[in-house]
């Protein structure tokens, strides 16, 4: 949502609809009321089909990144990148890509 909105909400205190709340990236999406348990599964099984390991570290190194210097981060995600690719599930996903097959169930390994 970047620093100006943040900062502006916060001097401001103003309340504001899920509209806005989207238009400055606060949320990613809005959805019906009735619909957002669906969405939500949905989304999380979106999730939940990727690398383990990858969304793990990822996870990391975006949360670290809002506080560490530039240079620790790269480390990181240089370390990361190494630790993906070197994978089982690294292997079966360039494997199944390369033969135009689904992605195969991921081990987290």
């Amino acid at each position: 949502m970047g620093v100006s909105n943040a900062l502006e909400l916060m001097y401001t205190a103003e309340l504001f609809d899920a509209t806005k709340a989207q238009r400055i990236g606060l949320v990613s999406r809005v959805v019906p009321n009735d619909d957002l348990m669906k969405i939500a599964r949905e989304l999380a099984n979106k999730i939940v089909q990727q690398p383990p390991l990858s969304v793990e570290l990822t996870k990391k190194m975006v949360w670290r990144s809002l506080f560490d210097k530039l240079a620790r981060q790269i480390d990181l995600e240089t370390d990361s990148t190494r630790i993906c690719r070197q994978s089982e599930d690294h292997r079966e996903s360039v494997r199944a890509f390369l033969e135009k097959k689904p992605s195969p169930s991921y081990k987290g390994k």
